[in-house]
């Protein structure tokens, strides 16, 4: 849509397929965490690979499993800024994931020594902070692409539904 100029459906198209990819990957994440053990048992249950192993490759399985949302998203978001020939920003993205992954991996030696869960949680928050950049950036740069992801309201029973901004005067500086 950027190619032929056409701002709109550029827009349309970022937040559905944002939209889109957290409600599909949402369900594969979810079923990631919950049956990690099962998944590695099945995997790897046999031979040299002992009880505490399965747990511990269970237990990373679940961290990732907690980053495949964010990632997702992110390349999205990604091909979005790429689109726009605005490169610089997936690369920046890029470039504090992997900091903020080395921070919390290497500084896990000083906190609480070399354990294996620090790598998964490295990953997460690495994932997570690239994620929060892109997610900023898009909000600021592609103006209008927040307008429908970020009114998605939840009931107290939580059932969620999304508004686009046409649909409340209030969005439209009318009252």
């Amino acid at each position: 849509f950027m190619a032929q100029g056409n701002v709109e459906d550029y827009k349309k198209s970022i937040r559905f397929t944002v939209i889109g990819t957290c409600l599909s990957i949402l369900p594969f994440a979810i079923g990631t965490f919950v049956l990690a053990e099962p998944i590695i048992r099945i995997l790897y249950g046999r031979g040299n690979f002992s009880e505490e192993l399965i747990q511990i490759t269970s237990t990373l399985l679940r961290l990732l499993a907690l980053a495949m949302p964010f990632y997702a998203t992110s390349e999205v978001l990604n091909r979005g800024f790429y689109s726009k020939k605005q490169s610089k920003f997936p690369a920046i993205a890029a470039l504090i994931g992997i900091a903020i992954c080395l921070l919390v991996h290497f500084g896990n030696q000083y906190i609480a020594g070399n354990t294996i869960y620090w790598l998964g949680l490295a990953l997460l928050f690495g994932e997570l902070a690239a994620f929060l950049f892109l997610w900023i950036m898009a909000i600021r740069k592609i103006e209008g692409i927040s307008t429908t992801i970020t009114r998605a309201t939840c009931s107290r029973s939580g059932i969620c539904s999304i508004r686009s901004a046409k649909s409340s005067p209030s969005s439209r500086g009318m009252r």
